[in-house]
């Protein structure tokens, strides 16, 4: 599986301004929406509890929300780029690029690879302008092309 059918367009978000629930509620509908998770409150809950055992904010303005849960179908990415910086986290952490993972229990150690290759990539300082110079879907799939 190529790494951006991990994502489809109603999975690309683009906002001005949102606060943390909002942007997870956001993100948690379009997965519901796209059939990935059957759940939508339990999914929601099962982000929160993530949350909960440690922030999710991996640095560099991004935050990586994510569950594996019995309410999700199969492996999926949804990403939401907000217009203004998000106050995140206890520590003022300020996020503008947030990835939310949703992951099935019995996942495939290929989609964990996936997952993985998300991670290193973020901490690439050109993958990551891509993305914040993103304005659009066709950006923002260019810029995930670009993951090797």
């Amino acid at each position: 599986m190529k790494f951006e059918q991990l994502f489809s367009r109603n999975r690309v978000l683009f906002e001005y301004e949102l606060t943390k629930h909002e942007l997870i509620k956001k993100m948690c509908v379009a997965f519901f929406e796209d059939g990935i998770v059957s759940n939508l409150e339990q999914f929601e809950l099962d982000i929160y509890k993530r949350e909960e055992e440690y922030s999710t904010y991996v640095g560099h303005g991004i935050a990586i929300p994510h569950a594996i849960s019995k309410q999700v179908k199969e492996a999926g990415i949804c990403f939401l780029k907000l217009e203004h910086n998000l106050s995140y986290g206890e520590r003022e952490e300020d996020v503008r690029l947030v990835f939310m993972l949703a992951i099935p229990e019995n996942s495939s150690e290929n989609h964990l690879r996936i997952l993985s290759s998300l991670a290193k990539n973020l901490m690439k300082e050109d993958f990551r302008k891509l993305l914040e110079y993103s304005n659009d879907i066709d950006d923002f799939y260019r810029a995930i092309k670009t993951i090797q």
